[in-house]
């Protein structure tokens, strides 16, 4: 999975810088901010964000942990082309129907 932290710019649109796996460890708290500007970015229709953002709700870091809400925005994420969410999608749909109904 991949963290982000907000960079400032002049552009409109946000920018993010990545975080190591090792910063992620060490501050745990900021993936409640993460999913904060990856769910702006998400909204606004960035596929990396709606996967990173998927990511969180199936781990249930930063935000509450909901199966639903993860496959709402790996599906998002994956109709626009993002190969990852594409695979994390296909895989809920194979082995996890009985968590979440195939409606969409």
């Amino acid at each position: 999975m991949v963290v982000a932290q907000r960079a400032t710019t002049d552009a409109a649109a946000p920018m993010f810088t990545l975080v190591s796996a090792t910063d992620r460890a060490r501050r745990p708290q900021e993936y409640g901010e993460a999913a904060k500007w990856f769910r702006e970015a998400a909204e606004q229709g960035d596929p990396a964000a709606q996967f990173n953002l998927g990511v969180l709700y199936e781990t249930g870091q930063g935000v509450a942990q909901n199966f639903a809400e993860a496959v709402k925005w790996y599906h998002e994420a994956a109709e626009q082309g993002e190969p990852q969410a594409q695979f994390q999608s296909r895989c809920f749909l194979t082995k996890s129907a009985q968590v979440v109904p195939q409606n969409f």
